[in-house]
């Protein structure tokens, strides 16, 4: 009965940070788009920034609504502020299958913020609830985008260019096969009728996918949405390995993190000396776009990712892309840190605002 009822259901490379920042708040209609920080994900907080950064400069279609699980208490006071002065909408909202996914996998249970995407219907229907009453937001009611934390938007996104009969998800290591749902574009009235039968499928295979929630919804795909899920632009969710694009919007930090591999890839000069220290600190510089790269030597390049950015799953996804688009060492690495030099002026002009508001903050306290 199970199967018959699951049988049944079937977003121009930036060329500088702005200092203007966009009035969210008039009435034009934009899209809702969804990331979310799990209890486990405070380390995530720095992907915000950029996200939230890079969208304010260059995606004013887009309505950021943060949605952030476990203790109010521990949400960030800056992600309260920018609720609070309308550049953003908040959330507090714990995954409500949350039960049934530890009664097959315990240890997941701190480990459930990515499952939060799931809850995106249930989410929308009670947003009007979140909004403070001197914000005014338009934003439409049938299309919505989701991205994992660790994004930039470097260009306007409207999800009405693509228009889903339910998804559009993104590829991964071949550019040309749905494998990855860190960008989706939702279908939100279509996606709430499927949301409970795919609930009931993660049940009946007991919650054990690889990948866990992508996993999840690649195998449901597979089985019954394979022609109501469309193949995102790759553009919309373009990895940094895959060599430079100046007509990406998203760049998804799939596989490696900046903060683990910002050394790694800073040693691309033909005199590493200045660069090549293990305890080199991003947060001294200015600028990464001042630390241009000179010469790129292939072998001295493959010595570096082989000794020094041998975490094994995300080396594994370099050599492979690397492989298969035919591109040298030196192209994927400087493509990767010509978007990491995009990532820190992001991050640190973040930083900056959050460090202006907290001084403000203490000197307005009684």
């Amino acid at each position: 009965m199970m199967s018959f009822i699951l049988s049944f259901c079937v977003i121009t490379l930036l060329n500088g940070i702005k200092a203007a920042v966009v009035d969210h708040s008039k009435s034009t209609e934009r899209f809702l788009w969804f990331t979310c920080i799990g209890e486990s994900d405070r380390l995530y907080l720095d992907f915000e920034m950029v996200a939230l950064e890079s969208a304010s400069q260059n995606s004013p279609s887009l309505l950021p609504v943060v949605v952030v699980s476990g203790s109010p208490s521990e949400i960030p006071q800056w992600l309260h502020h920018m609720h609070d002065q309308c550049e953003l909408i908040l959330l507090n909202h714990n995954v409500s299958f949350a039960a049934e996914v530890i009664k097959f996998l315990p240890d997941r249970a701190h480990l459930l913020g990515p499952y939060l995407r799931l809850d995106i219907p249930l989410i929308v229907d009670s947003i009007v609830d979140h909004i403070p009453s001197k914000c005014s937001y338009q934003w439409n009611k049938e299309y919505v985008i989701y991205t994992d934390t660790d994004v930039m938007i470097l260009k306007d996104v409207n999800p009405l260019v693509y228009r889903p009969p339910i998804l559009s998800a993104g590829a991964e290591s071949y550019k040309d096969r749905i494998a990855n749902t860190g960008v989706l574009i939702i279908n939100v009235p279509q996606w709430k009728q499927i949301t409970p039968h795919l609930l009931q499928y993660a049940t009946l295979h007991k919650w054990s996918f690889e990948a866990y929630d992508q996993g999840l919804i690649l195998h449901y795909i597979d089985d019954y949405l394979q022609k109501n899920v469309s193949l995102l632009p790759n553009e919309l969710n373009w990895k940094p390995y895959w060599t430079i694009n100046s007509n990406a919007s998203i760049i998804h930090f799939h596989g490696p993190k900046p903060k683990k591999y910002a050394d790694c890839y800073a040693l691309l000069t033909s005199n590493h000396h200045p660069l090549e220290q293990a305890s080199y600190n991003v947060s001294t510089v200015d600028s990464w776009s001042d630390l241009t790269s000179v010469d790129c030597i292939e072998e001295d390049v493959d010595r570096i990712y082989r000794e020094q950015c041998s975490f094994p799953p995300y080396y594994s996804v370099l050599r492979y892309s690397r492989d298969h688009y035919n591109l040298t060492l030196c192209q994927q690495a400087q493509s990767y840190r010509t978007y990491l030099s995009y990532y820190y002026d992001s991050l640190h002009l973040f930083k900056k605002k959050i460090q202006s508001f907290m001084t403000n903050q203490a000197v307005h306290m009684p």
